[in-house]
Formats: C-alpha cells, sequence, structure tokens
C-alpha cells in the first residue's frame, strides 16, 4: 500500500518537472511556446505581447493531465521571461494592441500592392521602402502601410492587420480589426 501512495506522488510530480524542464529547456533554445486546450482561434499564432512566445495546443479534447504538464510548462517561460527578458529569437519591440493597430491604419496615407502582404520583406524597413518595393496597382485593391513607434509595420486590408517587425520583416502578429470598408478604401 505504502508503494501505491508513493507511485501515485512520485509519477504526478515527476511528470510536472518533466515539463517545467521542458519550458526551461525550450526558452534557452529559442523554441518555447504556451501550452493550452482548445480549437485555436483567427489570432492564436500571434506572439504573446506578455511573454514574447507563441502558443500551442493540444487540442479540444481535454483528458486531464493538462493540468499538470500545461501549467508546469507556462510557469517555467514565464518564470524564465521574468528573471532573463524575452526568448531569444523573438520581436522585442514595441507591440501595438488590436486598438492601436486600427488608429494607425487610420492615420495612414501609405498605399501598396497587395501583393505586400503575403511577400517575405527583407531590405525595406519602412512604409516609404515598401511602397517602392510594392507600388499600388491602378484600379486594384490597395493595402495600408503605418508605422508603429518606430519598431512595427502595420499592414491592413479589409478588417485584417499584420503586423512586421521593421528590422527583418517577421510576422508576430495578426488581427482580425472588423470589416470597416471606410478605414481601407480601395
Amino acid at each position: 500500500m505504502k508503494k501505491l501512495a508513493l507511485l501515485v506522488l512520485v509519477v504526478p510530480a515527476a511528470v510536472t518537472a518533466f515539463c517545467f524542464l521542458n519550458g526551461a529547456i525550450g526558452y534557452l533554445t529559442g523554441t518555447a511556446s504556451l501550452w493550452s486546450v482548445g480549437y485555436p482561434g483567427p489570432e492564436f499564432g500571434n506572439l504573446d505581447p506578455q511573454y514574447r512566445v507563441h502558443r500551442q495546443t493540444s487540442g479540444c479534447i481535454v483528458m486531464g493531465p493538462e493540468l499538470l504538464t500545461h501549467a508546469a510548462n507556462n510557469a517555467a517561460v514565464a518564470l524564465m521571461t521574468t528573471l532573463f527578458g524575452p526568448m531569444r529569437g523573438t520581436y522585442h519591440g514595441p507591440y501595438p494592441d488590436r486598438e492601436q493597430a486600427r488608429a494607425a491604419l487610420a492615420a495612414s496615407q501609405h498605399k501598396l500592392s497587395l501583393e505586400a502582404l503575403r511577400a517575405q520583406v527583407h531590405g525595406a524597413q519602412d512604409c516609404a521602402g515598401l511602397r517602392a518595393l510594392y507600388p499600388p496597382q491602378f484600379g486594384m485593391p490597395a493595402v495600408r502601410c503605418a508605422e508603429f513607434r518606430e519598431s512595427t509595420l502595420v499592414l491592413g486590408f479589409e478588417g485584417h492587420a499584420v503586423l512586421r517587425a521593421r528590422e527583418d520583416g517577421a510576422v508576430y502578429a495578426r488581427y482580425v480589426i472588423g470589416a470597416d470598408q471606410a478605414l481601407l478604401p480601395r
């Protein structure tokens, strides 16, 4: 009976410790993610604004051990980020929220070709540089481009915004900001 009681205590503790180590090692190697459950929504792939790591889901069906595994991994990521700052290899600059992205796009006068949303952007670190690479085409839909606090390019088209790091062009977030046609006229 004592062996069974010991086993009941040791196995969950070992699983929790393993998942905590997984989160810490992931942070150190630049591969950490926050674990969650459920179906991912349209903004699930965004970099977490607080911890600057991506999210990962174990799916819609909760089996039970997620309380041990997910909480331990996420605690390690939170602790490492609190102690040492954002994980290496992730975006560290200002991160506009949905409303700030919407406001930046509404105030922008820069228009680009629709191709700029999907293109790998290297070498263009501002909206003027992007416009030179992807000029708007007459009679075609246009994308708005705004600069946010000198670190982020916000590209928007028909209710969607894409946040790109100016330094390397990497997309770190996508927002659904509504289908306001007046906000992004063609």
